[in-house]
């Protein structure tokens, strides 16, 4: 047998009203008002609709449905949110291409020297670690290392060893010495130093080479050997001339006789002079007591 069922009590088919865009609260109205149950809301985030407003329902809007049918309804939770990480003691370039590829558009790096952490190590973050935050419409901050302190080395050259022996200690620099001689940088003033003047250095990283003058380089002695002519100019005819020669040089002093003979005619002696660098030698030749030749000879720079 067939049951007729009165068309009075079946229920109708009706349209499922557009209730996006509008707040959860109003949305339920609606629909209950319309005749249908509303099921437990389902929270979604989207980037277009703000929290507690209606992304959609299912069935969705315009769909015909029957009277008393239960619809769920797409709520939003805003934006989708995060949590902040904790990223001290990581390396900034790599924390910042993460937070690129989750969203960030604003972060902030403030550099900071560190003498115990290597540059580009993050210190501190804000937010804060646990937080969460819209990557679009947050602005991370790092302070970030950027290593231990940098000094500029100053210009040192022709300054004395006690003025730079202040530098170094004052700077924590480590130091290395030698000398040269040097005939334009007094003794124990600086002739170079290594790393050159404005270079950026870390101190406790850096050895200073620091190269002093010695003072000019000292020659050696020389020897010049001179040829001169002793004349012969008796008043008599036949007669001996005494000859004496003197010489001053680093051997001999002109307050002794070097050497004494007599001639009878004129002739040729070879004088050796040895010569410290930066002094001269000097000689004279006496005849009878009378000073008939004298010279300075130079020290030979050849």
């Amino acid at each position: 047998a067939f049951t007729i069922v009165p068309p009075l009590l079946l229920a109708k088919d009706i349209e499922v009203p557009d209730v996006s865009g509008k707040s959860y609260d109003d949305a339920v109205n609606i629909l209950t008002e319309k005749g249908f149950e509303i099921d437990e809301p389902v929270r979604v985030s989207d980037e277009k609709i703000e929290e507690g407003y209606v992304i959609k329902t299912n069935p969705s809007a315009n769909e015909i449905t029957k009277e008393g049918a239960t619809i769920r309804i797409y709520e939003s939770t805003g934006k989708e949110k995060i949590v902040v990480e904790d990223y001290v003691g990581r390396n900034i370039d790599r924390v910042k291409a993460i937070l690129e590829m989750k969203g960030f558009k604003n972060i902030d790096v403030k550099p900071e020297s560190n003498e115990t952490q290597a540059a580009g190590t993050i210190l501190t973050q804000f937010p804060e670690i646990g937080e969460e935050v819209i990557p679009t419409e947050e602005t991370i901050e790092f302070t970030v290392s950027t290593g231990p302190k940098q000094v500029t080395i100053n210009e040192l050259v022709g300054k004395s060893k006690e003025e730079i022996d202040e530098y170094v200690s004052a700077n924590g620099f480590i130091s290395s010495v030698s000398e040269e001689h040097s005939s334009d940088i007094p003794k124990g003033h600086l002739i170079s130093n290594t790393p050159e003047p404005g270079t950026k250095v870390v101190p406790r990283e850096t050895t200073l080479q620091l190269v002093y003058s010695s003072g000019p380089e000292e020659l050696p002695r020389k020897t010049v050997t001179k040829t001169v002519d002793i004349p012969y100019n008796p008043e008599i005819v036949g007669q001996e001339q005494e000859v004496s020669i003197l010489i001053d040089d680093a051997d001999h002093s002109i307050s002794d006789t070097y050497k004494t003979f007599k001639i009878s005619s004129p002739k040729v002696e070879t004088l050796n002079f040895t010569i410290e660098s930066g002094q001269v030698a000097y000689y004279q030749i006496i005849i009878d007591n009378e000073v008939v030749t004298s010279e300075t000879i130079p020290y030979p720079n050849d």
